[in-house]
């Protein structure tokens, strides 16, 4: 969700309630409040489609098997949105949620996983350029 726009207090603040698949329109609403604001609070949404052309890689996809995965492991559909695993070779997911130091690091992991030069400089920002694009490829306007 940090590549389509969030980012990581957002994230870490995210609870199932703000996720709905909208059955109609085929796509996932994120609601989310905004981190660092000042006065009062502004509740703002995205939208991740479901169904994207062949050959695109589908974030509803991953979402909806993310949602089913959780839900099998930890037996829950309630409270923070994103829970740890016990280290990267972890098989299921427990019911502790993921911290937000955890969340600022996955720029650096996809950064190693691709063998990137100096990948220690990738913060979780860095995946957030990329959502106009995919937007673009999946043929919705913005």
């Amino acid at each position: 969700m940090a590549f389509l726009g969030d980012i990581e207090t957002e994230l870490r603040n995210l609870t199932f309630n703000d996720v709905v698949y909208l059955l109609n329109d085929h796509v996932w609403r994120v609601s989310f409040l905004h981190a660092k604001q000042r006065g009062e609070e502004k509740e703002s949404c995205y939208f991740i489609p479901y169904k994207v052309p062949d050959g695109i890689l589908s974030f509803g996809e991953i979402i909806k098997s993310y949602l089913s995965a959780v839900e099998s492991d930890c037996g829950k559909k309630e409270g923070e949105l994103f829970c740890g695993t016990r280290g990267e070779n972890a098989k299921k997911f427990q019911k502790q949620p993921i911290g937000i130091n955890t969340i600022d690091n996955i720029g650096k992991e996809i950064a190693q996983v691709l063998n990137s030069a100096k990948p220690e400089e990738y913060t979780g920002m860095c995946v957030c350029t990329s959502c106009q694009s995919y937007m673009l490829l999946c043929h919705l306007s913005l």
